[in-house]
């Protein structure tokens, strides 16, 4: 798994990109994350989650 946070500076937006291995290494991630204590949550819910494959070359 490896994590990037990224800034759009002319729009403001904020992107974070989570790359894992297949779904089920995705699907454990959300759960993980879901499963956090409010006290420890940073930043905002997501408002739009895509999910995408990555082809060799």
């Amino acid at each position: 798994m490896a994590g990037f946070h990224m800034l759009d500076e002319q729009s403001g937006k904020a992107y974070s990109l989570v790359v894992v291995e297949d779904e089920a290494s995705g699907a454990r991630v959300q759960a993980a994350l879901a499963q956090r204590p409010a006290e420890r949550r940073v930043g905002v819910d997501p408002d739009h989650v895509q999910f995408l494959t990555a082809q060799a070359f």
